[in-house]
């Protein structure tokens, strides 16, 4: 019986659980009802159990510096950046991947519809000669492992990517953003990762934001998300211990090249073109699906450092992940795909209405204080208790991801501060951003915005991780496996992507 019930709990069901928690968090904050301010704590309670469950599994998560045994060939990798106006960004990008590329690797960037001459300044740079709409050197000088593709038309990131690559036969091929600077060692970390591991499908590597802006404003909006980011490689390690990883950020991911096309690369029309593809990965691959953390692919990405410019990067990212859930909604509770179907999805469609619900559970507290109806020391208690957890499962997961991932993206000796702030501050703006995410998936409205000020383009960033300083402009059927969603008109998204406008 009880397993009967589990097995209904399918999308549309807890999708109805979740807004009705959330119409009746919005009836006491409406009506006052008395007596019934607690039911505002279920959101709490639910993100403090999961926090604590992906923690312990991440400790139970292998290690995530993968040594090769001796004798296996090492695998061929291709590098793919898009882009579209990047004329600043790119030679520093393009430069750190060439010195870190093996000799059977390539670099492809493909440059989409730019009305800048991004494209042209790449060739002059690496000596590279055009011929058609593509850009190559002979053998020798710096350029001979890169190509460049030119599009005269735009037609958005997604589809960039998968012309790059159609071009090539790689075993691996890497999506970077061309605001990313990774690490010297960080292709060689992934190449290691894939070579000893045959099964494996897809890898993340260690995205630090950054920022080029001096002033001091900016500088602690990056610390934050410094401190969120480090926080969800925890999250991550969790998730791939139970085989249920959904995210490998596009700043910085691997996939095995035959498993990517058996899908059909890259959906054109999401948003979250990143996160998307896993799901049509975790279908064609079942329960066998095989994720890692790589700790020695590390990459700093630029974030954004204004409260306008981070509410619209989390509105594209929720409204694209609202559009992600419905797009592939049979998935949810499909026994087929092991812990993904039946316990992750089912996880995350109740994530669909946190952000409201948290919104709407702090804004009825202070009300309620306000009116008197729930004494102040209370509200205190409640606020105190979940300042303690924060700091404490925080503080643990810091540790873990420490433990694993190093120096890498810590916020450094003003972590202690930021935790203690973060519930006030920065959570508070990303509920909100996810909440505009919201908004925008019910009215169909959302699209790519630019992370970076015209004035902060052409500095030298700092702050980079693991005593290296970045320089230049770097930077976060449904069950049949087939490209399901791609191109498919009864299960496309109105949702518009795009590129950054600048």
């Amino acid at each position: 019986m009880t397993a009967t019930l589990i097995h209904m709990l399918d999308f549309r069901a807890v999708l109805t659980i979740s807004v009705l928690i959330w119409l009746g968090s919005l009836t006491v904050l409406v009506f006052q009802v008395q007596g019934w301010w607690w039911l505002g704590l279920l959101p709490m309670l639910y993100e403090c159990w999961l926090g604590w469950h992906l923690l312990h599994r991440g400790t139970c998560a292998p290690s995530l510096t993968v040594v090769p045994p001796g004798g296996l060939p090492a695998v061929r990798m291709a590098v793919l950046i898009a882009a579209r106006n990047e004329r600043a960004a790119l030679p520093k990008t393009v430069e750190a991947v060439l010195a870190d590329l093996g000799p059977e690797d390539e670099a492809i960037v493909i440059d989409d519809g730019s009305t800048d001459d991004g494209a042209a300044v790449l060739a002059e740079t690496f000596g590279l000669v055009w011929s058609g709409d593509e850009a190559r050197a002979g053998t020798g000088g710096a350029g001979h492992r890169l190509r460049v593709l030119r599009r005269p038309v735009n037609r958005g990131k997604a589809s960039a990517l998968n012309d790059g690559l159609a071009t090539t036969g790689a075993d691996v091929v890497v999506t970077l953003d061309a605001d990313t600077l990774i690490r010297p060692g960080a292709l060689g970390a992934m190449r290691q990762a894939f070579t000893a591991d045959a099964d494996l499908v897809t890898a993340c590597g260690v995205v630090v934001p950054t920022t080029a802006e001096r002033g001091w404003a900016a500088r602690i909006f990056t610390w934050f998300q410094r401190l969120e980011y480090r926080r969800s490689y925890a999250w991550r390690l969790g998730w791939s211990a139970d085989r249920c990883l959904a995210l490998v950020p596009g700043a910085f991911a691997a996939f095995r090249r035959t498993s990517l096309q058996a899908v059909g690369g890259f959906a054109v029309d999401s948003l979250v073109e990143d996160y998307e593809v896993m799901f049509r990965l975790h279908a064609a691959a079942r329960e066998r699906m095989r994720t890692a953390v790589v700790a020695d692919a590390v990459a700093w990405t630029e974030a954004p450092v204004t409260p306008s410019a981070f509410l619209r990067q989390r509105r594209r990212w929720f409204a694209g992940f609202i559009a992600t859930m419905i797009r592939h909604r049979r998935m949810v509770g499909d026994p087929s795909l092991g812990r993904f179907g039946r316990w992750h999805l089912r996880l995350k469609t109740i994530d669909i209405g946190l952000p409201l619900v948290t919104l709407s559970v702090w804004v009825a507290l202070v009300i309620h204080a306000l009116g008197g109806h729930v004494s102040g020391l209370a509200i205190a208690v409640v606020v105190a208790g979940k300042v303690l957890h924060d700091l404490i499962l925080h503080g643990a997961a810091d540790r873990l991801t420490g433990t694993r991932l190093g120096p890498a993206g810590s916020a450094g000796r003003g972590t202690t501060l930021l935790l203690v702030t973060d519930p006030f501050i920065f959570q508070p703006m990303r509920q909100l951003g996810a909440a505009l995410g919201c908004l925008a998936a019910l009215r169909a409205q959302a699209g790519w915005v630019p992370q970076r000020s015209a004035t902060g383009r052409d500095r030298p960033l700092t702050g980079g991780a693991g005593g290296v300083t970045p320089r230049g402009n770097p930077g976060p059927s449904p069950t049949t496996g087939a490209a399901q969603g791609v191109g498919d008109p009864s299960l496309r998204t109105t949702l518009e992507p795009g590129w950054p406008s600048r």
